[in-house]
């Protein structure tokens, strides 16, 4: 499950031990009308082995036909099963960008993992990582510098700093706003591909604000019943 200010989504992959058997998924907040018809472009994890190699996945969830945030939650989901023991919460803290910089951080399960100075989308601190970009060439230089679990959450805590760039900007107002009118972003994912950018919307009243904390979003009951994360009624 994924919820922050401007998403909230759910994934449960289905496996025999070895490979994908299944896959399902949806929204309880999105930020244009089309993202829930991603959820059909992850089948194409079907079949896919739980060891299969990132690159490897990515190949098989395109951007046109999936959603960034649903594709990065499967990649989470797939790891190898003897690297997950229980569940695993991660806790992103991206504060709003000021004239000096800011200290982003992430946690799993309430431990620490990764606390980065920023300027812009440039880390400055600690200084083993000074000068590293957030965007671009992040990929490669996380790979080279982190393995594992640790790598998982430099990738999480880099998707944090993407999604909290929307901040800044008035992204659900009404009337809402056509997808071809955002420019620079055509072919990004699902919603923003193909007659999806050329005929849909934004959605409305979905961004969340956090300044007096959060409230979690609650799964389906099905899911929640499913893997016993919340007492049964």
């Amino acid at each position: 499950m994924l919820d922050d200010t401007h998403h909230a989504m759910w994934l449960v992959l289905e496996h025999d031990g070895h490979m994908v058997t299944g896959v399902s998924g949806a929204f309880t907040r999105q930020p244009a009308t089309p993202c829930g018809g991603a959820v059909d472009g992850l089948r194409a994890l079907v079949g896919m082995p739980l060891d299969a190699a990132v690159n490897d996945l990515r190949r098989h969830l395109p951007f046109a036909e999936n959603c960034t945030h649903l594709a990065d939650l499967s990649v989470s989901a797939m790891r190898p099963v003897h690297r997950r023991t229980g569940s695993t919460c991660y806790d992103i803290v991206i504060p709003d960008a000021g004239n000096t910089p800011r200290w982003i951080e992430i946690a799993r399960n309430a431990r620490p993992v990764h606390r980065w100075a920023v300027s812009g989308t440039t880390i400055v601190a600690p200084e083993p990582l000074a000068g590293r970009p957030l965007l671009g060439k992040f990929t490669r230089w996380a790979r080279e510098t982190f393995s594992g679990d640790d790598l998982d959450a430099a990738m999480m805590l880099q998707r944090g700093v993407f999604v909290a760039r929307a901040l800044p900007y008035h992204v659900d107002p009404s009337p809402p706003i056509p997808l071809r009118d955002y420019g620079g972003i055509e072919g990004a994912c699902f919603s923003y591909s193909g007659a999806n950018w050329r005929t849909a919307t934004g959605a409305q009243d979905f961004v969340r604000d956090f300044t007096n904390g959060v409230t979690p979003q609650k799964l389906p009951a099905h899911v929640a019943d499913a893997f016993e994360l919340e007492p049964k009624i």
